[in-house]
């Protein structure tokens, strides 16, 4: 048996888990008849809570602290560091028998680098895919993409762009355990080229979960609207979950810059019942083009001034956990990180 560990509820570990099974896998000579895909967290990967095995692909996470056999992954914040201070006490070497970091757009695009470098033959499909998952995991949309994507979207004759995040919406619900056997359910049916051209997309319930997607995103955008709060000095928009008293919809994690034209970045904060606040930061990205602040580092700082040491991300979007008592001083501490940044130049 051999598993794929891939970051849950992400479009680009769906794919990168697909680009595996499909094409990787048979690329290494391994049999593919028993596969099983297992969606996780990152901070499971990042803390060591996951009971990894040395037969594993661990794919688009942190780097594990524990052998396995394949980990590719793009964030700048599991680059491997020469002296391995921020990752294990185990060397880059023993990690994996096949590793592989670079600062790729996407992990589906690092991977599809590889197979490619390799001369391994691929569907044109493939790198259509590829364009696709690097534009929805650096979140560079147009205004006009996210309209036609989010807000009013086209099931009648969808491009690929849409065809895609169409998708996703299967696995992004607000039920965890649902996700998960969505998730991992679509990874194990048969496969066309690329997930979009396989024979499950056809099934009218992917669509019924789209429509009720974004019409639970229309609720959330309504919801939203009553606690935003812009702190100009910071050029920022404060999503703080904490002031609500009831809760609908499911997120829509672009309307915030679309709807504040001239803020710069987002904070969305938000407890957790395991004694956790899950903090999320992101810059404009239709708007704003300048980036003075590296947003993962500045997560990775804050998970571990703040918590327990889970944080990361890219350049321009990112996210870390800290203690629920120390929330307020870890969104102070981000906001005057934001303000010295900004007006350092």
């Amino acid at each position: 048996m051999t598993r794929i560990i891939t970051h849950q509820h992400c479009l680009d570990g769906f794919h990168s888990a697909f680009i595996a099974k499909q094409y990787l896998l048979p690329f290494l000579k391994i049999d593919t008849t028993n596969i099983v895909i297992v969606p996780v967290n990152p901070t499971e990967i990042e803390l060591d809570q996951f009971e990894l095995q040395e037969t594993d692909f661990v794919l688009d996470l942190p780097r594990p602290k524990r052998p396995v056999f394949f980990w590719a992954d793009h964030h700048p914040t599991s680059k491997p560091r020469k002296d391995n201070s921020t990752s294990s006490s185990i060397t880059p070497q023993q990690i994996a028998k096949h590793e592989m970091w670079r600062d790729n757009a996407s992990c589906t695009g690092l991977l599809i680098d590889y197979l490619t470098e390799q001369n391994y033959s691929l569907p044109k499909e493939v790198f259509l895919l590829k364009e696709i998952l690097d534009k929805t995991d650096t979140a560079s949309y147009t205004p006009k993409e996210y309209e036609e994507c989010f807000v009013t979207p086209n099931f009648i004759n969808p491009n690929l762009l849409q065809q895609t995040i169409f998708l996703s919406t299967t696995f992004q619900t607000k039920d965890a355990v649902l996700n998960n056997i969505l998730f991992t359910h679509l990874l194990t049916e048969p496969q066309g080229p690329i997930p979009t051209l396989s024979s499950y997309y056809n099934n009218p319930y992917i669509k019924f979960l789209s429509i009720a997607h974004f019409q639970n995103m229309a609720e959330w955008r309504a919801l939203m609207d009553t606690i935003f709060e812009e702190n100009k000095e910071a050029a920022c928009v404060i999503q703080d979950d904490r002031k609500l008293t009831i809760r609908r919809g499911v997120v829509d994690r672009f309307y915030v810059y679309y709807k504040f034209k001239d803020a710069k970045y987002s904070i969305n904060l938000r407890d957790h019942e395991d004694g956790t606040s899950r903090i999320g930061i992101g810059k404009n990205v239709f708007y704003f083009k300048e980036q003075p602040i590296d947003i993962g580092q500045l997560c990775k700082t804050t998970g571990k001034t703040y918590g327990n040491g889970s944080g990361g991300g890219h350049k321009d979007v990112g996210g870390c956990s800290v203690l629920k008592e120390n929330a307020n001083d870890a969104l102070n501490f981000i906001l005057q990180e934001i303000k010295n940044a900004l007006h350092s130049k």
